[in-house]
């Protein structure tokens, strides 16, 4: 099951009780799905206390109300307005959380720095967890579909650099997936998303299961020190220790995760099958060094595999000198 909090909505919205008007969205933020940036939840369509996506799947939370966007680990990207409006009120200089800490988050700072924007007929995006100090708009300003608004951050109540985009008409919560309205649609009813053409496009790589992260390290590594950024420090000949990381979202129950380390003295290839969905799963390997490290180009491979198929993969390197 997902171990990541819900995100609270904590800046309150009221829907003007208008005819429906069409809406097409554009990208909600500037990077390239399943590449650069990754969907890990999308918004809850079980009414009831469990939770599923859209697609019957577990990439979600509890009542969670939108979908949310996280870079490539020690990347980021631009927010941008979805589609044309207005700001209406927002929020800046809410500290970047230490995934290091206790989660101690006000429940009226949930959403970090954020803004609400009128899209009109009716439509309203709340966007969460900016960056602090990279909010570039004001309430009352006019904005154009791909405006910048700010840079995703991990503000408020987080245990992920991220983004969190909600859409709602007249108050009530829509998935974009499927333009259905919370908790009134099952899993598996696909309706009509809310997407423009090259967006729609853009989202069919998004995709549910990714590695997002692959790297060394000279000591073992948690979750928490990726998340921070605090590996991939300068590994030096001579290190009492050397592994190799990774990162991966959205694995199912039967999945091999398998992690390979080849350089000099090293030859580590080995697959551990998954017993549980989960949201994100970490794996490290290598082994500690009496001798120390020696110089050399080192290379770590991990992988997904699903019914004997890599459905996921990334590859990385590093010289020692």
């Amino acid at each position: 099951m997902r171990t990541a909090l819900a995100i609270a909505a904590s800046l309150a919205i009221t829907g003007a009780a208008t005819a429906a008007e069409p809406i097409r969205l554009g990208m909600p933020v500037d990077c390239v799905p399943g590449e650069t940036c990754f969907v890990q939840k999308y918004v809850d369509v079980d009414p009831t206390e469990g939770m599923s996506d859209y697609l019957c799947g577990h990439m979600t939370n509890d009542g969670h109300k939108g979908t949310d966007f996280r870079p490539l680990m020690g990347e980021t990207f631009d927010v941008i307005a979805p589609a044309d409006g207005t700001m209406l009120r927002g929020r800046d200089g809410v500290p970047n959380r230490d995934f290091s800490e206790p989660l101690n988050v006000d429940s009226r700072m949930a959403c970090g720095n954020g803004v609400i924007l009128d899209l009109g007929g009716g439509w309203q995006s709340q966007i969460c967890h900016l960056e602090p100090g990279s909010l570039r708009v004001r309430p009352g300003q006019a904005l154009k579909k791909g405006d910048v608004i700010g840079v995703a951050g991990a503000s408020g109540l987080v245990d992920f650099r991220h983004v969190h985009v909600q859409y709602m008409k007249d108050g009530k919560v829509i998935d974009p997936f499927t333009g259905l309205v919370q908790g009134e649609a099952a899993c598996g009813d696909m309706g009509t998303p809310l997407w423009d053409e090259a967006t729609a496009a853009a989202m069919k790589n998004v995709g549910e299961t990714h590695i997002i992260a692959l790297g060394f390290n000279d000591a073992p590594v948690t979750i928490d020190m990726i998340e921070n950024g605090r590996t991939n420090q300068t590994i030096k000949p001579g290190a009492g220790a050397f592994v190799a990381y990774g990162l991966a979202i959205g694995v199912e129950e039967g999945d091999e995760q398998r992690l390979v380390l080849k350089g000099p003295g090293f030859d580590i290839d080995n697959t551990e099958a998954v017993d549980r969905p989960m949201a994100q799963s970490m794996r490290f390997g290598g082994r500690r060094l009496k001798d120390g490290l020696e110089p050399g180009t080192y290379e770590a491979r991990m992988e997904i595999v699903r019914d004997g198929a890599v459905i996921s993969a990334r590859d990385a390197s590093i010289t020692i000198d």
